[in-house]
């Protein structure tokens, strides 16, 4: 997501100081700041823009959402906590998941760069097909990791992927690197002769789409020899259907409104009148809906992981003991925070696994 967001901006002219990585270092910036109240994915926000911020960095876009989750409005506490740390102002622009579209045109005027509707699009369709290869290269490196004869060259291959998307500006430069990326995952050896158990990974957005900067639960589980399908993408970050400017738009936004309705139809004979868009908040309606469909749809298992204290996937999970009693199918939750230890998830993680392959 980092990257694409950065190309994004950079293409309507602004200048973008990411914040490095995330380490230890960011997670015990957040910490330090935050109260304990708060989930894990704040802290790790604070923590980033902190160092942004120390970096150069004098506006923050922050994500947010609606509905109940109460991620839609932590920018406002996160805005203060920064600016009493640092003892100056500094301009948060909310990007609001459901309307992107007045998001990015907010944007345009906070950097006063005049840009034409159909350069707009072009930035736009271009950022589109980056988090398409993003998307792609995990799909890849997620089938491919339980059948690798070498896994620790896997993971190299993946991010010399990513760094290939990253440095693609052109059109010609996109559109090449997909057939780069394939070129790149198709020099790995595999044993086609493994039969990967197939598990689910849902929850949490932060958790799920985007990658741990403690636990590295794909890797983990590919490892062990299972085929993770996560059900959350980029793409859910920021719906679509706002940016539906062409035919190709118009049907994936269509497609992602068809998708909902199925989980929220599958959810509903568990959550009731909350199976609806928004439901109990965040992605909750999501969790619940995935996990209900998840047998029909030949999964051995499902991993649903989350933030601890998000009140969304707690309701969720309260849910998905009784799914897993009606389809029969292994379900282990994992709430993250700072003191999780890496030695107990393992461990979570192995007897899991035990269970799905009987």
């Amino acid at each position: 997501m980092r990257i694409t967001a950065k190309y994004l901006l950079e293409s309507l002219g602004a200048k973008v100081i990411p914040p490095p990585a995330v380490s230890q270092k960011t997670i015990e910036i957040g910490l330090s700041l935050c109260d304990e109240q708060y989930c894990m994915p704040f802290k790790v926000n604070v923590g980033d823009i902190v160092r942004a911020v120390e970096a150069g960095a004098n506006t923050v876009l922050a994500a947010q959402s609606e509905g109940l989750c109460r991620f839609g409005g932590l920018w406002v506490p996160q805005k203060k906590i920064v600016e009493r740390y640092f003892g100056k102002e500094i301009d948060f622009i909310p990007i609001n998941q459901f309307d992107s579209m007045s998001s990015i045109n907010k944007l345009i005027d906070t950097i006063k760069i005049t840009i034409s509707k159909e350069e707009l699009i072009d930035v736009i369709e271009r950022t589109i097909y980056k988090i398409d290869l993003c998307n792609e290269a995990t799909g890849l490196s997620n089938y491919i990791r339980p059948r690798a004869v070498n896994k620790r060259k896997l993971s190299d291959i993946f991010w010399t992927a990513i760094d290939k998307i990253d440095t693609a500006k052109t059109w010609k430069d996109i559109k090449d690197t997909k057939d780069k990326i394939h070129k790149l995952f198709s020099d790995i050896p595999v044993n086609d002769k493994i039969k990967p158990v197939k598990i689910m990974l849902t929850g949490s957005i932060f958790d799920v789409a985007v990658p741990s900067s403690k636990f590295q639960l794909v890797e983990i589980l590919g490892n062990m020899g299972a085929e993770v399908i996560p059900t959350l993408e980029f793409h859910d970050i920021i719906v679509l259907k706002n940016i539906a400017h062409d035919e190709k738009s118009k049907i994936r936004a269509s497609e992602y409104a068809r998708r909902n309705k199925e989980l929220s139809q599958a959810a509903k004979k568990y959550i009731g009148v909350m199976a609806s868009y928004y439901g109990f908040g965040g992605f909750a309606m999501q969790t619940v809906g995935n996990a209900a469909l998840a047998k029909e749809k030949g999964f051995d298992g499902i991993v649903h992981i989350y933030p601890f204290g998000c009140m969304p996937e707690i309701v969720a999970r309260s849910m998905l003991k009784k799914i897993s009693k009606d389809t029969d199918i292994p379900i282990l939750s994992l709430s993250i925070d700072e003191h999780t230890a890496a030695a107990g998830f393992l461990t979570r993680i192995e007897a899991f696994m035990d269970i799905v392959r009987r």
